[in-house]
């Protein structure tokens, strides 16, 4: 199987503003989070849900959870490899 390539939104100053909210996380919950990049990685379209899930208009959510706390990562596909990660 073919793995899906991640690409984040880079601003024009140099920043990945999802890498920046990503490094603010509590420690488990960005090892939960890597684990989830991993997995959209690895399964691209086929992510079943709990782990990511389809919104509407072609716009998908990451969806890990740590002790109550929903960490949802919005993303889309630009064909079959490629998942962009929009900034807020």
């Amino acid at each position: 199987m073919r793995q899906t390539k991640l690409i984040y939104y880079l601003e024009e100053d140099g920043t990945v503003p999802i890498i920046e909210w990503l490094a603010r996380l509590p420690r488990k919950a960005n090892t939960k989070r890597h684990a989830y990049l991993t997995w959209l990685e690895l399964e691209g379209h086929e992510l079943p849900r709990p782990y990511g899930d389809y919104l509407r208009d072609g716009i998908y959510e990451l969806r890990p959870s740590l002790a109550g706390v929903h960490y949802r990562i919005l993303y889309f596909f630009q064909g079959n490899e490629t998942v962009w990660f929009p900034t807020d």
